[in-house]
This record gives structure tokens, sequence and C-alpha cells, in this order.
């Protein structure tokens, strides 16, 4: 299954993507994970809308319905901690693929392997999905589902960008609301964040939105996103983009430069 440009183009192109837009090597990294931080919200829009309320990339909804079935609530206990076990598989699985990569890399190649796995599960449950009459059985699909979201959280967790982890923004917007300025804070990387919450709203709205079309649509935005990604990663530079304009706060960013929030706001 081919879901990457030919070789030859990323070659041709290959250098001029980060300079085009003017990024550095984080803010790159950044546009890159708020696409696929949108590609969590259609996911379980179409896990939790279409397979009975199981969730496949936010594990936390997943933990506390196991805990209100078990207390006695009509919800999916086994589906939800099949959903659970087949995420933790594809953290294990993308964790020993990124296990020795790159980091300096603008995006490095390992990433790219795990994004495409995520793509090829995710278009695989969609041909399976759309093919049917119905929905096909929670137990056969959520884990599919689940276990491409796993590989995506643990090798984007490779990069440590703050404040994007891509399957949940529980710790975002504690972050966010905590670094306030109305908490006393400096507001440290409040686009960044509120740029997160907001792509896995949006990703939500759009697969939300497209179930009502046909329940196999919903995945549609978060094949798109990952596409997206897919093929920016193919035109990045081999190497660290050089320093760029900062487009969080107007400040020229070194390569290598730490960002930390004593010395830099967002």
């Amino acid at each position: 299954m081919a879901v990457l440009p030919p070789p030859s183009i990323g070659k041709r192109y290959r250098g001029r993507f980060g300079p085009l837009f003017g990024l550095d090597r984080e803010n790159t990294r950044v546009l890159l994970l708020l696409l696929l931080t949108s590609v969590t919200g259609a996911v379980d829009a179409a896990s939790y809308l279409g397979l009975g309320q199981v969730f496949t990339a936010n594990m936390t909804g997943n933990v506390a319905i196991i805990g209100f079935a078990a207390g006695g609530a009509a919800l999916p206990l086994l589906n939800s901690a099949i959903a659970l076990g087949a995420f933790m598989v594809g953290t294990i699985v993308a964790g020993r693929i990124v296990r020795r990569c790159d980091i300096t890399a603008t995006w490095p190649r390992q990433l790219t392997v795990c994004v495409g796995i995520t793509f090829a599960m995710l278009l695989s449950v969609f041909l399976l999905w759309v093919t049917q009459p119905r929905a096909p059985a929670p137990h056969v699909i959520a884990p599919l589902l689940a276990f491409a979201m796993g590989v995506q959280g643990a090798a984007t967790k490779k990069l440590s960008v703050a404040d994007l982890p891509t399957t949940v923004v529980t710790s975002t917007l504690t972050s966010l609301g905590a670094d306030s300025r109305l908490a006393g804070g400096t507001s440290v990387r409040w686009r960044r964040r509120a740029g997160a919450v907001a792509a896995l709203l949006a990703g939500a709205l759009a697969g939300a939105g497209l179930f009502q079309l046909r329940e196999a649509f919903a995945l549609v935005p978060g094949l798109a996103a990952l596409a997206i990604v897919l093929t920016a990663s193919r035109l990045l530079p081999d190497r660290e983009l050089s320093s760029a304009q900062d487009f969080r706060s107007g400040e020229a960013d070194s390569p290598g430069t730490d960002s930390s929030p004593s010395t830099r706001p967002s």
C-alpha cells in the first residue's frame, strides 16, 4: 500500500518545504503534531458514536468507563478493556520502532513509519466499515483503531514536544489554565496549548458531522490529516532546519535552543 509520495518528488522538493513557510524545527514539529491531534478527535468521534461508546484514542475515558461499568453502569466494559489493551500493544510496537531514532532531525524517519502504520490501519478500518451495510462488531474495529492511536501516541512522545501528546488534552488544558495570566503565570506556550485543544475539537466536530452522512465517513478527517503529515514529512529537509522566525513569539529561534518557560514566552 503506497502511502508516501515517490522518493524522486521528496528529493526534488526536500529543503524547500521548511524555508517556504519560514519555520524552524520546533515549529514545524508543532504544526505536524497539531494535525495529528486532530486525528484523535475524528477517531474518537467514529468509535464513540459508532461503536457503542468506546474511546479508541482517549484512554482516560476508557479507564473511567471500565470503572463505571464495573460499578454497575450499563456501559461497554469488555469493549473498552479490549481497546485499552490494543492501545497498549500499539505503544509497545511504536516504542520499539522509535527507540533509536535521531531526534535532532526535524521529523525522524522512524516517526514517519509510525504515522504510516496509523494511516494504514485507519484506512483498512475505513474500507472494511464503508463496504458493510452496518458497522462491524465493536470488538473487531475498536482494537484496530486503538492500536493505531497507540502507535501514534507513543511515536510522537519520542519528540518530547511540550503540551502536544496528540492523543489527550487534559494535561494541556491544565497547563493552559495554571500558567495563564489569570492564575498569576506568564501564559507560556498558550498558543500551542490552545491550538492543541482547537485541533482535537476540530477533528471531533468534522468527524461527528461526517458521521451523520455515513458512519465510516467520521474517519475521513483523520485520514486526510495523516496523509498531509506523511506528505509533509517527505518534503522536509534531511537535517535540522536553519534558524527562522518563531511564529509563536516573533523572536528568532536558533536550532537546539531550549525554549523553557523561564527563558521564552509562547
